[in-house]
C-alpha cells in the first residue's frame, strides 16, 4: 500500500513539474513526440499501480486463507486433545479395572487373616511382629498409589491419553496390584510357617521335659 502512495506521489510530481516548466503557449505548441512520451509515462505508471493493487489483493486473500486454515487446524487439534481427555466408557468397563480393586480387597483380607493368626499364636517376637506389620503397611501404601493412578486414568479431564494408552496403563497397574497380592500371600505364609515352627519347637521342648521328668 505504501508503494501505491509513493507511485501516486511520483505521478503528481511528474505532472506538476511538467506543467510548471511550460507556459500555456508552449503546452499548446509542444511537439507531438513530447506529448506522446508524457502519455506513455502516465500509462506506464497507471499499469504499475494496477499491478501493485492486484498484488496487494492477492496477498491479503492469501493471508486470510492462511488465517482461516490455521484456525481450522487449531480447531481440529483442540477437538483431538479434548477427546484424549475424555475417557471412553469401554475403558472404564475394561475387566482389569475391576480386577485391580478385587485384588486389593483380597490382599487386605489376607493381611487381616495373617495378622490374626500370628497374634493368636504368640510365637513371634515383638521385633518380628513389628517387621511383619511394616511390610504389610508398605504393601498397602503401594496399593493405595495404584488405586489413585487407576482413578486418574479412568477419569475424564485428568490425562491426555489415547484409549490404547489408557488400556496399557491399566494393564501395568493390574500387574502391580497382582504382585502386591502375591507378595502378601508369600510373605504372610512365611511368617505363619515361622510361627508354626516356633510352636512345634516349644511343644518338642515341653514333651522332652515331661519325658525326662523335668520341671519348667
Amino acid at each position: 500500500m505504501k508503494r501505491v502512495i509513493t507511485i501516486l506521489c511520483m505521478l503528481a510530481g511528474l505532472l506538476s513539474t511538467y506543467a510548471k516548466a511550460q507556459t500555456p503557449d508552449e503546452w499548446i505548441n509542444q511537439k507531438a513526440t513530447q506529448k506522446k512520451y508524457l502519455l506513455e509515462q502516465i500509462a506506464a505508471l497507471q499499469v504499475q499501480i494496477g499491478y501493485i493493487q492486484k498484488g496487494y489483493k492477492i496477498a491479503k486473500d492469501g493471508l486470510d486463507f492462511i488465517s482461516k486454515a490455521a484456525k481450522g487446524e487449531f480447531d481440529l487439534h483442540n477437538a483431538f486433545f479434548i477427546s484424549l481427555k475424555n475417557v471412553n466408557p469401554l475403558v472404564r468397563k475394561y475387566p482389569q479395572v475391576a480386577g485391580i480393586t478385587g485384588l486389593q480387597a483380597a490382599m487386605l483380607k489376607s493381611q487381616a487373616t495373617f495378622k490374626k493368626q500370628l497374634d493368636e499364636s504368640g510365637n513371634l517376637t515383638a521385633e518380628e511382629t513389628t517387621y511383619v506389620n511394616q511390610v504389610f503397611e508398605r504393601i498397602q501404601k503401594d496399593c493405595d498409589q495404584v488405586l489413585d493412578e487407576l482413578k486418574t486414568v479412568t477419569t475424564s479431564n485428568k490425562l491426555e491419553m489415547k484409549d490404547d494408552e489408557r488400556i496399557a496403563r491399566i494393564n501395568a497397574l493390574y500387574k502391580r496390584m497382582q504382585q502386591n497380592y502375591l507378595t502378601t500371600e508369600s510373605f504372610g505364609n512365611v511368617a505363619i510357617r515361622l510361627a508354626i515352627s516356633r510352636r512345634n519347637e516349644k511343644k518338642a521342648i515341653e514333651n522332652s521335659r515331661i519325658l525326662n521328668g523335668l520341671k519348667k
